[in-house]
């Protein structure tokens, strides 16, 4: 599957609140862009991607995937909560900053990092080398916060490849 999952549909849509007009438009760029489904991950809060799907299951085809979440702070750093069906969450750092800070050694609990972000400029090698040593799923996300940069990156990935990460570190 194709999914972006990393993206700020509130913000993309400028705050409105969810509609059936609204998930309609967020439903056909991801269309647009050729992609099965998206993480919805707005700040500190995953009650947006709920009312989003909600909406969505009532009034449409079913024929892509929307996956609530958030982004919330884990310290210093942007943790992204994916909530994947029969309870699994999966967890990843989002745009690991490139700077000197010692991010590497918050990476406990997390299944994945982004190793390239759509604002973010990443030290791919540093990123490279902090999965391989931590068993970390290497993640391509857009981070949009428009709903024209939905899909600029994205991941070929299932959710049982997911959820499997999940079991592995718990």
């Amino acid at each position: 599957m194709k999914l972006d999952l990393h993206t700020h549909c509130y913000e993309a849509t400028m705050y409105a609140r969810p509609s059936v007009e609204v998930v309609r438009r967020i439903v056909d760029r991801v269309k647009d862009k050729g992609l099965d489904g998206i993480g919805i991950t707005d700040h500190d809060g995953k009650e947006y991607a709920y009312q989003v799907l909600r909406i969505y299951e009532q009034h449409f085809d079913h024929d892509i995937v929307l996956i609530p979440g958030q982004e919330v702070k884990q310290g210093p750093l942007d943790v992204v909560e994916l909530c994947l069906p029969e309870g699994c969450t999966f967890r990843f750092l989002a745009h690991p900053p490139s700077y000197s800070y010692r991010w590497e050694e918050h990476l406990d609990g997390l299944h994945g990092v982004e190793v390239e972000n759509g604002n973010w400029a990443l030290d791919r090698e540093r990123v490279q080398a902090a999965a391989d040593r931590y068993g970390l799923m290497l993640l391509r996300n857009s981070d949009a916060h428009s709903l024209w940069d939905i899909g600029r990156y994205h991941n070929e990935v299932t959710l049982e490849e997911l959820c499997a990460c999940v079991g592995r570190q718990g």
